[in-house]
């Protein structure tokens, strides 16, 4: 049934003569804009996925209760399921099922159908319908959760039809974009829109690259092809911003710049391989461009390198700031992550790194993503004069038993900060090691106190390399009046 709601509305006068021209120019931008012809094109490759699920063993990270989870700024990933959230079907003595929806395109004439993980995760059935109503079973070959992107092939030696993908990386904001899918479960719906920004950071993984547009999409939509006016798969509907699980025109797209070559692998070998670098790296601050004599900042700043790594054989080391990779250039952290992820394991390419002010290119051969990395614990001690006026009390990390993440015992331990202090401003914590100070090894407060020491007659801000929880980042602290 279809909810109607009576809005009050107020009566506007307008001239005549301007009523003309507005209504003449809108005229004319429709005539402009007329995607009938690509829609009737492309249409027939677009596809409504159903998947059952046995309840008992759903296990779908967006999912809760009855709808699903939302995400940063209202986020939402839509879910598998239809009109009114997952449906549950009881079937006599079978176990009972979820039943869920959404939507998908044909890539391949042999039936290769490209979706959501999460419209296909924990499914035990998904079956296909194609815009002319006919209904196949079809088989997952593989999925991607770090991008949520799944395929799934038709059971059918039938050729069917299929769309093309398009370049993602020459879209501009403002250009038209269609999306096709199945809101609601109403299959073959199309709306259009334009490109309301790209390169969106979502934090929904270390691949963010999304396109935000505002064509209307909707639960059900998840897994349906934003195309562009030549017809071709520029982008997969993935998210919508949205306080109530209705389209308020903020949608977002995994590009097909970053599709592509997953579903490729998937298609090849049913999993994705990634490039691995073997590096930890963080954000440069502007104080941390201040501590790194930089004018402003820029690209990746490495505070591990793991042994035996690829990046360590290609002598990356903790300080270097990495400025290109493979010839395009790393902007900021969570480019390089990217970057790297996409590269084919076993290529070998340039790297740029600024080390002590000067440019180094390296030569890197990408490894196969590795992702175990030990966790560790941290422990108390105590401190010195020049380090107690930062805010800090340390001791040597040996004293207590610590090893870091590659084995090493040396480093200070941070057992106090002083609530209001520059330590504290900083971001610094109790149980933090610290490793190394302005590119200095430190064992000792005494070590600290003297490096410390120095550098405060001139005043500004120190870069420590500090260890937290397995994890390793360079953190600014100021050194005013200490």
């Amino acid at each position: 049934m279809v909810m109607s709601q009576q809005i009050g509305m107020r009566r506007v006068c307008v001239p005549v003569a301007a009523a003309l021209a507005l209504f003449g120019s809108l005229g004319t931008a429709q005539a402009e804009v007329d995607f009938a012809d690509m829609v009737e094109r492309v249409l027939p490759a677009v596809v409504h996925v159903s998947v059952e699920t046995r309840q008992s063993g759903v296990s779908n990270p967006f999912r809760r209760g009855q709808g699903e989870m939302p995400g940063p700024f209202g986020l939402d990933p839509f879910g598998p399921f239809g009109p009114g959230g997952p449906r549950p079907d009881s079937r006599g003595d079978q176990p009972p099922t979820v039943m869920g929806s959404g939507s998908g395109f044909i890539i391949d004439p042999e039936g290769y159908v490209v979706t959501n993980n999460h419209v296909i995760q924990g499914a035990d059935i998904v079956s296909i319908t194609l815009a002319d109503g006919d209904v196949y079973e079809a088989t997952v070959v593989g999925s991607d959760p770090s991008t949520d992107l799944a395929l799934v092939k038709i059971d059918s030696e039938d050729s069917f039809p299929s769309v093309s993908w398009g370049d993602s990386n020459g879209l501009r904001i403002g250009n038209w974009v269609v999306a096709v899918g199945g809101p609601f479960g109403l299959s073959g719906t199309v709306t259009a829109g334009i490109v309301s920004a790209t390169d969106r950071d979502l934090h929904a993984g270390p691949y963010d690259d999304y396109i935000q547009f505002d064509a209307q999409i909707n639960p059900g939509n998840s897994g349906g092809p934003v195309f562009n006016t030549n017809g071709e798969v520029i982008g997969v509907s993935t998210a919508i911003v949205s306080p109530s699980r209705g389209s308020v025109g903020i949608g977002f797209a995994v590009p097909a710049a970053i599709a592509q070559p997953v579903i490729s692998s998937l298609m090849a070998d049913g999993v994705v391989e990634r490039g691995f670098l073997g590096v930890q790296i963080q954000q440069v601050t502007d104080q941390l461009a201040n501590a790194l004599g930089l004018d402003e900042p820029m690209g990746a700043l490495v505070a591990e390198v793991r042994p035996g790594s690829p990046a360590e054989r290609a002598g990356v080391q903790v300080g270097d700031l990495i400025v290109t990779f493979n010839g395009q250039k790393v902007n900021r952290m969570r480019d390089l992550p990217r970057l790297v992820g996409m590269t084919e394991p076993d290529s070998e390419v340039e790297m740029e790194v600024l080390r002590d002010g000067e440019s180094i290119m390296l030569a890197v051969t990408v490894g196969v993503t590795d992702t175990g990395l030990p966790q560790v614990g941290a422990a108390p001690s105590d401190g010195d004069d020049a380090i107690a006026r930062l805010g800090l009390a340390v001791g040597p990390a040996a004293y207590f038993g610590w090893e870091g993440t590659n084995g090493e015992t040396s480093g200070l331990i941070i057992t106090d900060v002083a609530p209001g202090s520059a330590a504290a401003g900083s971001g610094l914590q109790v149980g933090d090691v610290i490793l190394a100070i302005g590119g200095r090894k430190v064992d000792s407060p005494e070590q600290m106190a003297e490096i410390v020491s120095a550098r405060a007659e001139g005043g500004g801000v120190i870069a420590l390399l500090v260890e937290r929880e397995g994890s390793r980042r360079f953190i600014a602290l100021s050194i005013e009046g200490s």
